[in-house]
């Protein structure tokens, strides 16, 4: 809901939601929502901004006979925003009930955070912030007496609704239930509202718009057709169309569509039939109403300023129209769908997976586009004609020779051979050797598109670039004209239909550049997965990129290890945002560079910068010792302070000060600094470096007692280092995450039937981690069975019992359904398999869901089980392969690996 002051309330109700308890899923799902609208920001009309937690709410909304613990939450949440930054949250919870409450409550963020990026856990500091935006509401919607149903009627009363509270519930509901989102103008008729007037078509200010009848296919990107030697000029400019099984799917979308707005999406691989049968869809059920075809987000936004009725808009590509900052957003996409337009677009599926996928990278406002596609109805087209569509075909083929060539060629693909797809693949990669230079032309420009260069390439660039495809022999033959020979043999036409590389002009007889064939791109990005660029390729993409491309491409090369380049294409972007200032200063700071980091991020750091980049400033000013501008910049800056005490720690116990520490502390937090200073994870760090553990162990000993579960987990690795087992083993009673870590050392010591009884009272108390701990221990004793007992007592969700059916699946020899599994997003049955022994088929199924854009976290999970099991060639395949994650992995191995060299040596 949008409040007057520009403030948003963002609420969470579910059906059925009673109890505030970390075991049900209706709670931990209504958690995510919000935590996930938190990290993700708020989309408004002039653009996106984080959550203000001055004027927005997170709202968790619940019936009024639900449980009381939601009530003492809300009380806590209630008493923490009156409270200043630097006040504790746990310290908001003061009855017994309140404290169990807010333990349940922070349990269920935790555990929503667990798949949360470094970037995003970075950003936000929770206990400040999210806590402090979000509350609790209980309704009390009690037929006729209820005092939130009275309350309602009343409103409703006074804007002359002319149906009844209860009537429009039932159709809120039923629209719901449906998934009917979009019901804007039927909605505001049974309110007694009138919708606004639209201006004629003839007033629209929209740039590129005609009638869907009068519409040319080939200008809205469906591919040329091949052309038969001596075929009829007569023939048309496209065969005659093969009617597909989808058809009735898609027109039917499109006409529900048209009737109150909507989006229709069209996904499959380059060449077959997308982006045609989308054509003949819309030509077919809405023939007079205006067509859209916008060459940029400027020409849509005209047409969203002076609407036209009845309109399609043409997105074929539609990733076109995501891939920047400022394009196409979820905002917009639903102001278009809420006015009536109908929305059409088409985009490959593995890009689709990709872009739906919730990425972990830093491209946060292309992860935030990637929202548009969650409004679309999603149908895929077929790679294959059906023996349905086979009979079509046979029958058109009798008065269109196009279509007999496709035919009698099906194995390559029909709609891929009109398109001539087959003869482009043979084209390069079967080039005789002396068409090497053109061979070299092409691959240089498949793989520029390849790690992101999206403008078409000049003749300069491939010049430059081409050199580093060719043997040295080669290089050094080669003719004067060898590029005009290498561009006449990419452009030359497959059968009159696609080229390999085709010119894009700048007017009369001026060729601005060259694009690839999309088919060919796609079969190259299988194919070259994993090959390494050479040096001349990136200089290329350095010397003549487009701004557009150029923080794009500086990603690429970073994730590809090329740090010179990635430093370059960085400044080269540096004024397009903030985003890419804390790109380069990431990048420096792990270079060693801070000062320059520092310089960097500087003229962001301002009040009215980049909160972000401002945080990061202030971080690394602490982390270079650099405590008097640190200081001078926490007055302006608030949170500012944090950072101010942790560098000022950190400078006393280096100088051994440690009594020093607890008095900067008690300074700023009092007598119970022990609860707050845990936040400071660097100086406790630093004091267990340098020996002063007893000091950090007082410190962790009073948060843990707060209930901060990454204090206990840190007491806990700290008892077990100092070997103080029965301290260990007494704490285990009362803290269920001190009694994971007994578990894990149970077999080493003896202590298996103790740790079994602790958590199994544990887990009688609700504590899901003691129930993971328990059945990990049996799954080492080899009592498989009852750790999937336990699996299914405790979760009763199927994705938990994953790891189990992964197991029987593989013992049982059925690989199929394990793949199905596992496609499905069920990563907790890859790490089942590599647990059992079947390393080499995890990493399989992780590679080919990372490649596909198939899990959100795949590429995550494939470089840890990378790095677990020494893979070291198959880590610098992912490096070329710019998987994010990898260059990262690589260096943990290596250091590693180099450690472990390091020790023999000692040793021997």
């Amino acid at each position: 809901m949008a409040l007057s002051d520009g403030g948003f309330v963002l609420i969470q109700a579910k059906y059925g939601m009673q109890k505030l308890d970390s075991r049900r899923d209706d709670v931990l799902k209504a958690v995510n929502q919000l935590v996930n609208a938190f990290l993700a920001g708020l989309e408004t009309s002039s653009g996106k901004r984080p959550i203000d937690i001055e004027r927005d709410r997170l709202v968790i909304a619940t019936n009024i006979n639900a449980s009381a613990s939601f009530k003492h939450l809300g009380k806590v949440l209630e008493r923490l925003r009156g409270q200043p930054e630097s006040y504790p949250a746990s310290r908001a919870a003061r009855s017994e009930q309140e404290r169990k409450a807010w333990a349940t409550f922070t349990e269920l963020v935790e555990r929503s955070l667990q798949n949360a990026s470094p970037e995003e856990l970075h950003k936000v500091d929770l206990y400040r912030d999210f806590y402090r935006a979000v509350a609790i509401q209980r309704f009390d919607f009690g037929p006729d007496t209820g005092k939130d149903f009275v309350r309602a009627r009343e409103l409703l009363s006074t804007v002359g609704a002319t149906r009844s509270f209860s009537e429009l519930v039932r159709i809120g509901i039923t629209a719901a239930s449906n998934g009917h989102w979009h019901q804007t103008q039927q909605m505001a008729a049974m309110l007694g509202i009138s919708s606004p007037a639209l201006p004629n078509a003839e007033e629209s200010s929209a740039d590129h718009i005609t009638r869907v009848r009068e519409a040319r296919p080939r200008l809205l990107g469906v591919h040329d057709a091949i052309r038969p030697a001596g075929a009829a000029t007569e023939l048309d400019e496209l065969p005659t169309y093969v009617p597909r099984d989808i058809d009735n799917e898609i027109r039917t979308q499109i006409n529900y569509a048209s009737r109150q707005g909507g989006f229709v999406l069209l996904i499959g691989g380059s060449s077959t039939g997308k982006t045609r049968s989308l054509f003949e869809a819309i030509k077919s059920e809405l023939p007079d109403w205006w067509l859209l075809h916008p060459s940029d987000i400027t020409t849509l936004s005209k047409f969203i300023a002076a609407p036209t009725p009845q309109s399609v808009v043409w997105l074929d590509e539609i990733q076109r129209y995501l891939e920047n900052p400022g394009q196409l957003s979820p905002d917009i996409a639903r102001r278009m769908i809420n006015a009536g337009y109908v929305l059409v677009g088409t985009m490959w599926r593995d890009q689709y997976h990709a872009w739906i996928a919730e990425h972990g990278d830093k491209q946060k406002d292309a992860v935030n586009n990637s929202n548009v596609l969650k409004l679309a109805k999603v149908i895929a087209v077929p790679e294959a004609l059906s023996r349905k569509e086979v009979r079509f075909a046979e029958r058109l083929s009798k008065t269109d020779s196009r279509i007999r060539i496709a035919l009698n060629d099906i194995s390559s693909g029909f709609t891929q051979v009109l398109a001539a797809g087959p003869q482009l693949i043979n084209h390069w990669e079967e080039a005789p050797d002396s068409q090497c230079y053109g061979k070299a032309v092409i691959t240089a420009a498949l793989d520029a598109r390849r790690v992101g260069f999206r403008a078409p390439l000049t003749r300069d660039h491939l010049a430059m670039a081409a050199p580093g495809y060719l043997k040295s022999e080669q290089q050094a033959t080669a003719p004067e004209n060898w590029l005009d020979q290498a561009l006449s043999y990419a452009t030359e036409r497959m059968r009159g239909a696609a080229s390999a590389l085709r010119p894009v002009s700048t007017g009369m007889g001026n060729i601005a550049g060259y694009t690839t064939a999309d088919y060919l791109y796609q079969h190259a990005l299988r194919v070259r997965r994993t090959d390494t660029l050479p040096d001349t390729a990136w200089r290329a993409m350095v010397e003549y990129h487009q701004e557009s491309d150029a923080s794009r491409l500086a990603d690429s090369a970073r994730r590809r290890d090329r740090l010179h380049e990635a430093e370059l294409l960085y400044r080269a972007s540096l004024g397009e945002s903030s985003l890419v200032a804390r790109s380069l200063a990431e990048l420096l700071e792990t270079q060693g560079r801070i000062d320059e980091a520092i310089q960097v991020l500087r003229p962001y750091s301002n009040s009215k910068g980049d909160i972000l980049a401002a945080v990061d400033f202030a971080r690394m000013l602490g982390s270079q010792g650099r405590l008097e501008e640190l200081e001078e910049f926490a007055r302006i800056n608030e949170f500012a302070v944090d950072e101010l005490i942790e560098a000022q720690a950190i400078s006393l116990i280096k100088e051994g000060k440690i009594d020093e520490v607890s008095k900067l502390f008690k300074l700023q937090f009092g007598d119970d600094f022990g609860r707050h200073a845990i936040d400071y994870w660097k100086p406790i760090d630093l004091m267990l470096e340098s020996g002063w553990t007893d000091h950090a162990k007082v410190i962790l000993e009073a948060q843990a007692s707060a209930g901060n579960l990454h204090a206990s987990r840190r007491l806990a690795d700290l008892l077990a280092s100092r070997q103080e087992f029965d301290e260990l083993q007494a704490r285990a009673v009362d803290d269920p995450h001190i009694a994971r870590k007994m578990a894990e050392l149970a077999l080493e010591h003896g202590w298996s039937d103790q740790a079994i009884r602790i958590l199994q009272n544990h887990i009688t108390q609700g504590e899901l981690v003691a129930a993971m701990a328990l059945a990990d221990l049996f799954r080492r004793q080899g009592r498989f069975d009852e750790a999937a007992e336990i699996e299914r007592q405790e979760y009763g969700n199927a994705s938990f019992q994953s790891g189990h059916t992964a197991r029987m699946l593989l013992a049982h020899d059925r690989l199929e359904e394990l793949a199905d599994l596992i496609n499905s997003g069920d990563l907790t049955a890859v790490y089942a398999l590599a647990e059992f022994g079947a390393v080499d088929f995890a990493i399989d199924l992780l590679r080919d869901l990372t490649t596909n854009g198939g899990h959100w976290s795949a590429h995550t999970s494939l470089i840890s089980l990378l790095v677990e099991n020494n893979r070291i060639e198959e880590l610098q395949d992912e490096v070329a392969a710019g998987t994010p994650g990898a260059v990262e992995g690589l260096r943990t191995l290596q250091s590693k690996q180099t450690e472990n060299l390091h020790q023999k040596a000692r040793n021997f």
